[in-house]
């Protein structure tokens, strides 16, 4: 007796109030399992109608209240699920440890997946799109600029919103702490929660990874549906690309070739010859916003980009050029290696630069050329700075570099333009003996268009509403202050190309210097119902100006001749009179009337906020979201807004680019992977393919 009563009494110490009887009566949910479960069910409503309000408030009214519903529903069952499972792991340590264990494990995994979903709001809120593999990739490898913004833009939101979140952990805890102190878990009570947990978080997966129909709206309403769904959809198109047995570009040309290349480049004696490159680099730019493209601003006749203009006028106009991506980091830095920006499934940070790669720089010293960088961007945005840094000896400055005042842009603080041109400056007026090359990069016209102190607006008003003007959101409402506050920045821009071109004219090196002058990409303006960059292939945000001034060698005229930023450094090559270096996989178009508009093929891609590939055969354009359920395709001659969707199933046209495509990207995925190491010692970047390739 004595013996049973110590022991029932031992029992009691451990489980509170509950009799023996009363554990034995107890379903396998007992009061630790239905707190956590019930914890879960609750941050999951919480967290889903949370999401709610952040899409009300930055302006998507898209799905239907009860697909929204379905949504919330689901995000609350799959937290429910977790917190049970991670009831029935911590619950261990109800019946061998500490209590106290158990609590911190439930706490612990709470928080983790809190602080989750304000990361995936906050790449919500910055992009305005579902939070997918590829947008969090985007955020997390520039995470301390993303929170700087978020911080800066939504601090009063963060403040209420962390405050109702302590106040709900600290009753969570409680509701946890009392269920923790109050009953013992039984062993196979917490395994079948584990067990249930784990089923009905399979189940949600195996619903989210069904084809989206109708659902799409659901999995779009809760950034943990959508990050889902993105890991299927990735998942099914690698698929899709293993699955493809059409035969591929040619393979790249051999390293040796690049060797024999640098040693018979330079002809000893011809340096006084060469003339000198300056390749100005705009920021969102699109070929429809420059004066001599036709860009007028409503009820004027003068345009916002006079000094660009006057070099148009006796330069090359390539009027249809194509960036390779509308993000920065993989346009610009295409643009300076002729290298296509596609290397693997996710975003490219250029952490892995195991391949061949040439820049502008590269190619110019061995030119025996004095090269520069002088740039306004932080040139370590998503890793940049990485592939730009090949060894090379030249002049580089940028942002970081900059000891003044910079001006924020959203993620990034840069060089005021002026400064920077002023530094380009100094440097063509130091360098009037020798061949030099310099790529300047100039940043004011990028989101949020802000003038340096000092500058005078030209347009006004130019005050959008500053709590809805958001990168990638703001009203239609405010589009005319917006496009003020752009044509002040890009006017500005457009003086700093006038004293590069004046600082030439100066020293006497204008007919001596072949000028290019492109923009990465393009910039939305409600056009599709987007704004700024990098959420699309759409010409609006693709197609860019492309200046070519070299007067007495190159004509001065306009070209209909589709070219791709690729074909730039090929370009730089035939005026200068050099093979082309075996690296580049553009081709050039110094001599347009050569290139045949039916065989040449223009490649994009985009990996950050949003995935999307796309392929422009003159005059059709296709382009393949990853989100998306099926290509679009449009005939660009007669709908150059892209407004009318060709793509149906059988079309010949979108048969054909769609394999072309995935024949270009495969190739891209196959050179570029980690096992083909050997591959890459050996050859460059395959060939980029043409309109009339035969894939059988």
């Amino acid at each position: 007796m004595p013996t049973r009563l110590s022991s029932e009494t031992a029992l009691r110490a451990q489980t509170g109030s509950y009799s023996v009887a009363q554990l034995q009566r107890a379903r396998w949910i007992d009061p630790w399992m239905r707190a956590n479960t019930l914890v879960g069910a609750c941050w999951g409503l919480i967290l889903g109608l949370g999401h709610q309000l952040t899409q009300a408030r930055f302006g998507d009214t898209g799905g239907t209240i009860s697909e929204r519903a379905l949504g919330i529903t689901l995000t609350s069952l799959g937290y429910a699920a977790l917190m049970l499972i991670v009831g029935g792991v911590g619950g261990v340590f109800l019946l061998r440890f500490r209590h106290w264990w158990a609590l911190a494990i439930a706490a612990s995994v709470l928080w983790l997946t809190i602080v989750t979903h304000l990361i995936a709001e906050a790449v919500y809120a910055t992009a305005l799109s579902p939070v997918t593999v590829g947008a969090f990739e985007f955020v997390a490898s520039s995470a301390s600029q993303v929170l700087s913004v978020v911080v800066e833009g939504y601090w009063g939101t963060l403040l209420i919103f962390g405050l109702g979140t302590a106040l709900l952990v600290a009753l969570t805890a409680i509701m946890l702490r009392g269920a923790a102190f109050g009953a013992m878990a039984s062993g196979r009570r917490l395994a079948a929660g584990v067990v249930i947990g784990f089923g009905v978080l399979y189940g949600i997966n195996e619903l989210v990874a069904r084809d989206r129909g109708a659902w799409a709206a659901v999995w779009a309403s809760t950034p943990e549906l959508a990050f889902l769904e993105s890991i299927h959809v990735e998942a099914k198109e690698r698929e899709a690309l293993q699955r493809e047995h059409a035969r591929g570009p040619e393979p790249g040309r051999e390293i040796i070739a690049g060797r024999l290349w640098t040693t018979t480049a330079h002809t000893p004696g011809s340096d006084d010859q060469r003339p000198n490159v300056l390749l100005i680099m705009l920021e969102s730019v699109g070929q429809n916003h420059v004066g001599y493209a036709g860009y007028r601003r409503p009820g004027s006749e003068h345009s916002v980009t006079p000094n660009i203009d006057r070099l148009a006028a006796d330069s090359l106009r390539m009027r249809r050029a194509w960036t390779t991506a509308t993000h920065s980091n993989y346009a610009q830095m295409a643009i300076l290696s002729s290298l296509f920006p596609r290397r693997g499934s996710g975003l490219d940070t250029y952490k892995r630069l195991d391949y061949p790669r040439v820049l502008l720089h590269d190619f110019l010293h061995a030119l025996s050329y004095q090269t520069a960088t002088i740039s306004s961007q932080d040139e370590t945005w998503q890793g940049m700075l990485r592939f730009e840094s090949t060894g090379t000896p030249t002049l580089f400055f940028h942002s970081r570099d900059h000891q003044g005042p910079l001006v924020a842009t959203g993620t990034e603080k840069v060089v005021p333009d002026h400064l920077t041109a002023q530094r380009v400056r100094r440097f063509i007026q130091g360098r009037q003996s020798e061949p030099w090359g310099a790529y300047v990069n100039f940043q004011m016209t990028h989101f949020p268009y802000k003038l340096p102190p000092g500058v005078q607006e030209r347009f006004s008003p130019a005050v959008p509403d500053p709590k809805k003007f958001r990168y990638l959101s703001y009203p239609e409402s405010d589009l005319d202050e917006v496009r003020n506050k752009y044509d002040n920045a890009l006017a500005y821009v457009d003086d700093q190309v006038g004293t590069l071109v004046e600082a030439l004219r100066e020293t006497k090196q204008l007919a001596n210097t072949i000028i290019v002058l492109t923009s990465d990409h393009g910039e939305l303006f409600h056009q599709h119902g987007m704004v700024t960059h990098g959420r699309s292939l759409y010409d609006a945000e693709a197609r860019v100006p492309l200046l070519v001034h070299w007067p007495g060698v190159v004509e001065a005229r306009s070209s209909d001749a589709p070219v791709s930023h690729l074909d730039i450094l090929p370009t730089l090559a035939e005026l200068l009179r050099v093979a082309p270096h075996p690296s580049f996989q553009g081709e050039s178009f110094a001599q347009p009337d050569l290139i045949d508009p039916k065989r040449k093929a223009i490649f994009m891609n985009i990996q950050g906020m949003r995935t999307a590939e796309a392929i422009v055969c003159w005059p059709y354009k296709l382009i393949k979201a990853r989100q998306q359920r099926r290509p679009e395709l449009y005939d660009l001659e007669k709908d150059p807004r892209e407004e009318e969707d060709l793509f149906h199933d059988g079309s010949h046209e979108a048969e054909h680019l769609l394999r072309l495509m995935r024949a270009q990207m495969k190739a891209q995925l196959d050179y570029h992977h980690p096992s083909n190491q050997a591959v890459r010692d050996e050859r460059y970047a395959p060939r980029m393919l043409t309109c009339d390739a035969r894939l059988d």
